[in-house]
Parts: C-alpha cells; sequence; structure tokens
C-alpha cells in the first residue's frame, strides 16, 4: 500500500464512522505500517487484525470498537489513544508509551489460532500504561510483565491469571478487579486501591502493598511469602490459609479479617490490628507480635510463640476462647450498618458444640468447618450464611431459617429441621435494589441420616448427592 492509498483509505473510512455517502470501512488486515506517524486519526470501528504498527506514532488515535487481533504495537506511541470496545485479544504492546490510553471495555484476552494450538496472550511487556484506562478490560492471562502502571484505573478489570511480575502499579485502581492466580511476584502496588478485588491463588512474594487500601478484598490461599504489607488496610480482607512467611505487615490493620489458617511463621506484626480477626489455626510461629491487638480475635487452635502464649497465661488482654456474645453484637451492628460499622462474625472451623444460638441472628455469617453439633439453632437466622462442611450433627434447627444458606458437605446427622426454611433468597444490587435473581439454599452433598425433616420443604432447595434419611 502505497502513502497515498493509504490516506484514501483514512478519508473513505472518515466518511464511513460519519456515516456519509462513498464511505468505505478500513481494512488493513495484515498490512505493515510500521514506522508511520499517524497521531489523531480516527480508526473507529476499523479492521486492522494481525496488522503491523511497531514503531508507529498513534498518539491520540481513536480506534474505539476497532477489530485488533493479533495487532502489533511494539515500540510504539500510543499516548492518548482511545482503545475502549476494541478487540485487541492476542494483540503485542512490547515497550510501548500508553500513558493516558483508554481501554474501557476493551477485550485483552489471548487469541487462539484458527488451526488451534497454543493461546497467543496479550503482550504488553515493558509497556508504560501510567494514568491508562482499563476499566471492565477484559485482560485474562494477558502479560504485563515489568510494566509501569502508576495511577493506572482497572476497577473491574478482568485479569485472572495475568503476569504482572516486577509492575510498578503505585496509586493504581484495582477495586473490585478480577485477579485470581495472577502473577504479581515482586509488583509495587503502593497506596493502591484493592477494596474488594479478588485476589485468590495470586502469586505475590516480595510484592510491595505498603499503605494499600484492601477493604473486604480477597486473598484465600495467595502467596505473599516476604511481602511488604506495612500500614496497609485490609479490614474485613480474607486470608484463608495464605502464606503471609516473613512478610512485613508493621502497623497494618487486619480487624475482622479471616485469617483462618493462614501461615505467618516469621511475619513482622508488630503493632498489627486483629482484633475480631479468624485466626483459628493460624501459624504465628517466630513471628513478631510485640503491641499486635488481638482484642475479641479467634485462636481456636492458632499456633503461637512462647512469649504470647506466657502472656495469655498471665491474662494480659489477648483472648484465647471466643468471646461469643461479642462477636453476635459485631456481626449484629455489621448487618444493621450495612457493613460500615461493626464486623462479620468469622467462625471458620470454631468449636460451637453444644453451645445455645437459638434465635441468633448469623445472616450471612462464615460459619465454614464450624464443630456444631449438639448445639441449639433453633429459630436461628441464618440467611445466606456460609455452613459448607459445618458438623450440625445432632443440632437443634427447628424453624430456623436457613434461606439461600451453604450447607453443601455439611453434616446434619440426627439434627432436628423440623419446620426449617429452605427457600431461596432474592439478591439485591449494590444500592440495595431488587434483581429478580434467586439465590437457592445450597444442600449439595449434605448428610441428613436420621433428621427430623417433618414439615420441612425441599421442593426449591439444591439437594445433588444429598443423603436423605431413610423412609419409616
Amino acid at each position: 500500500m502505497t502513502p497515498a492509498e493509504f490516506v484514501e483509505t483514512v478519508k473513505d473510512h472518515e466518511r464511513f464512522v460519519r456515516g456519509l455517502l462513498g464511505g468505505k470501512r478500513a481494512d488493513l488486515t495484515g498490512r505493515d505500517l510500521s514506522g508511520l506517524k499517524l497521531r489523531n486519526i480516527n480508526l473507529e470501528d476499523a479492521i486492522l487484525n494481525g496488522t503491523d504498527l511497531s514503531r508507529c506514532d498513534v498518539s491520540g488515535v481513536n480506534f474505539r470498537s476497532a477489530r485488533l487481533t493479533g495487532v502489533c504495537l511494539d515500540h510504539a506511541n500510543s499516548s492518548g489513544a482511545d482503545f475502549r470496545g476494541a478487540d485487541l485479544r492476542g494483540a503485542r504492546f512490547r515497550s510501548v508509551k500508553l500513558e493516558r490510553a483508554k481501554f474501557g471495555n476493551a477485550d485483552l484476552r489471548p487469541l487462539r489460532a484458527e488451526s488451534g494450538g497454543e493461546l497467543q496472550r496479550c503482550e504488553f511487556a515493558s509497556a508504560i500504561l501510567d494514568g491508562a484506562d482499563l476499566q471492565k478490560a477484559k485482560m485474562t492471562m494477558a502479560d504485563f510483565r515489568s510494566a509501569s502502571m502508576v495511577g493506572a484505573d482497572l476497577r473491574k478489570a478482568s485479569a485472572q491469571g495475568a503476569r504482572l511480575y516486577g509492575v510498578e502499579a503505585s496509586r493504581a485502581d484495582l477495586s473490585g478487579c478480577e485477579m485470581e492466580k495472577a502473577d504479581l511476584t515482586g509488583a509495587v502496588l503502593r497506596q493502591a486501591n484493592l477494596k474488594r478485588t479478588n485476589l485468590r491463588s495470586a502469586s505475590m512474594p516480595r510484592a510491595s502493598l505498603v499503605e494499600v487500601d484492601a477493604t473486604e478484598a480477597t486473598f484465600d490461599g495467595a502467596d505473599l511469602e516476604d511481602a511488604e504489607i506495612s500500614q496497609a488496610c485490609l479490614h474485613n480482607a480474607s486470608l484463608v490459609s495464605a502464606n503471609l512467611k516473613e512478610a512485613n505487615a508493621e502497623e497494618t490493620d487486619f480487624s475482622g479479617s479471616n485469617m483462618s489458617g493462614a501461615q505467618c511463621q516469621g511475619a513482622n506484626l508488630n503493632r498489627a490490628d486483629l482484633g475480631g480477626a479468624n485466626l483459628a489455626d493460624a501459624d504465628f510461629t517466630k513471628a513478631r507480635l510485640e503491641g499486635t491487638n488481638f482484642q475479641g480475635a479467634s485462636l481456636a487452635a492458632a499456633v503461637l510463640p512462647p512469649a504470647v502464649r506466657y502472656m495469655l497465661e498471665k491474662g494480659e488482654g489477648i483472648e484465647v476462647e471466643l468471646d461469643l456474645e461479642k462477636i453476635l453484637d459485631e456481626h449484629l451492628r455489621w448487618i444493621e450498618s450495612n457493613g460500615s460499622t461493626g464486623h462479620r462474625a468469622m467462625l471458620t472451623a470454631a468449636d460451637l458444640h453444644g453451645r445455645d444460638l437459638k434465635g441468633a441472628c448469623l445472616n450471612g455469617a462464615d460459619l465454614r468447618h464450624a464443630k456444631l453439633s449438639g448445639a441449639d439453632l433453633s429459630q436461628a437466622l441464618l440467611v445466606l450464611a456460609d455452613l459448607t462442611e459445618a458438623d450440625l450433627s445432632q443440632a437443634n434447627l427447628e424453624h430456623a431459617d436457613l434461606c439461600g444458606a451453604n450447607l453443601g458437605g455439611a453434616n446434619l446427622d440426627g439434627a432436628l429441621l423440623a419446620a426449617a426454611q429452605l427457600d431461596p433468597v432474592e439478591l439485591l444490587s449494590g444500592e440495595g435494589r431488587r434483581t429478580g435473581r434467586l439465590w437457592p439454599t445450597n444442600l449439595r452433598g449434605v448428610s441428613l441420616k436420621d433428621t427430623d425433616l417433618s414439615n420441612t420443604d425441599f421442593s426449591r432447595a439444591v439437594v445433588t448427592d444429598t443423603v436423605l434419611p431413610k423412609a419409616s
């Protein structure tokens, strides 16, 4: 294609975009346009699949809704370019300048060749994405190794399995981002917003999370070994079975978090706030715990250094046993304030066998693996509670409200479940509006041997693989 032909193609495309007579969509599939200066032109909805734009100046170019699968933009200047809604599957952006570029709703997932074979990842290795807009972008398995994303906006983006090794993303907004199994080894996320971010099973050794806000974020099974997490906020976060070995979490707020089964050996938790946290089965061997607040925390089966154990024996304010009354009071405050105050009841693996919980309000409580055998839960409110694999054998659940609860794999052998409510619950939006989406009670894999089910309606519950009582 000659320069004159290219100019004519762009003119025809401009007319196409504006809906004028004689307009024609630009199709530059597979063309070699490397090294050209294309600043501020309009290529909205154009077709550039496999096009070579390496070393081009495409700053300010409008690529909205364009088809750019497999495009090569290596070493290009794409500052301020608009890629919103574009199909960028398998695209390459190695060492590209992308400051203030917009990628909202763009598709940055891997591209599979028509003939099958290996996936072609979307590559941003060493790219400069400072201040870039990546809201709701689909970035599954994308490669951002050593990229600069300072102040970038990735709210609600999908980045499962993405490679973010060594990325510089200080002050970036990653709130609500899906980053399960992402590789953030050595990443710098100082002062980043990680509110409600899903980092389940993410690899984050040696990452810097200093002063991040990770309120209600999920780090279950994440590897944070030797990470820098000082002065961060992880209030009400979930770190079930997370690896925090040798991590520096000095002065970090873990209040109300679920750290059951967390590996904290050798971690620095000096002056950290673990108030109201679930630390059941967590291992704090050789951890530094000077001035750490354990008030109201659950330490059932937790492994603690001898010095801390000594303080416990002396009764110096650290609670070993569950202060169930306080936990229930805090949980009620959490429900009534819609999460703005109080703490959610985090009772994972808690020993509550034989406890009197009649009429207790445990809506939305975390009771996974809890030992509730013989407990009195009659008339208890357990709407949307998580009772996965809990032991409820011989428990009294008569007239209990279990609507929308998750009892997957629970043991209810010999329990009294008469007149219990098992109806679905209608989910609400973040603004509290009705969605019409029903969440059923989950009884998948539950054992109900010798359970009293009189006047209990199972018709709308999930009962796959459930062991029902024998007919008398």
